[in-house]
């Protein structure tokens, strides 16, 4: 029997409207097995839509990597690998080969869900943007999770797929680092991903950058 899960979105106004008309639009556009496809909606009152997907029975990366399976290490190198493997192939998908082409502008863990086999799929197309055909960017109010902002897009609005590139780059950095994108440290100073790891990449000590979790059972190549 096939599950399913239903994404309630509650207190409509014209902004959420709008996500869900978009959400929606780009969930009926897209087939490929490393996104999450639309199995319904209803859309028939204005106090609750609704948005009907297959279940995910691993939740999101998001659960695994800082959430409630964090001390259970579901996730080894192989698994990981695949899913960022699969995670670059569903944007490729978005990018170049759906028309028109779409800019997710939320990639982050919690919108990478994982299915039964721990096979990722991207979700979560509310702030998704449509760019036409011969189009290189457009410029619009910033959207997206602070942590994974490019910051040309943070600062001039300009959406491009390099929002999304930038965004999965430090996916990318969390997966294999299990560090959050952002960190409160003592005094309420704030450390992002990239300002940990840059010093311990530019020295080449990798063993240090990967998650502990891991135990050293990783690839350093």
């Amino acid at each position: 029997m096939m599950q399913i899960a239903v994404k309630k979105l509650k207190s409509m106004n014209s902004k959420a409207d709008m996500e869900f008309a978009v959400e929606v639009e780009v969930l009926g556009r897209v087939r490929h097995k490393n996104l999450l496809g639309l199995r319904g909606y209803c859309a028939g009152g204005a106090e609750q839509h609704l948005i009907v997907y297959d279940y995910m029975p691993n939740l999101s990366l998001l659960s695994h990597l800082h959430g409630q399976f964090a001390g259970q290490v579901h996730l080894d190198w192989k698994r990981r690998m695949n899913i960022i493997i699969g995670s670059a192939q569903g944007l490729l998908y978005l990018h170049h080969e759906v028309t028109p082409h779409i800019i997710h502008r939320d990639i982050k863990a919690s919108n990478v869900l994982l299915d039964s086999n721990f096979e990722p799929l991207v979700a979560d197309f509310g702030f998704a943007k449509l760019i036409p055909e011969g189009v290189s960017h457009m410029t619009t109010r910033v959207k997206g999770t602070l942590g994974y902002l490019a910051p040309e897009y943070a600062m001039l609005g300009k959406v491009s797929e390099s929002c999304d590139v930038y965004s999965f780059g430090i996916l990318q950095l969390e997966i294999l680092i299990g560090r959050k994108p952002i960190e409160k440290l003592t005094g309420g100073v704030k450390r992002t991903i990239t300002e940990w790891a840059e010093p311990l990449i530019l020295k080449g000590r990798f063993k240090e950058l990967v998650d502990p979790k891991l135990r050293g059972n990783f690839d350093e190549n």
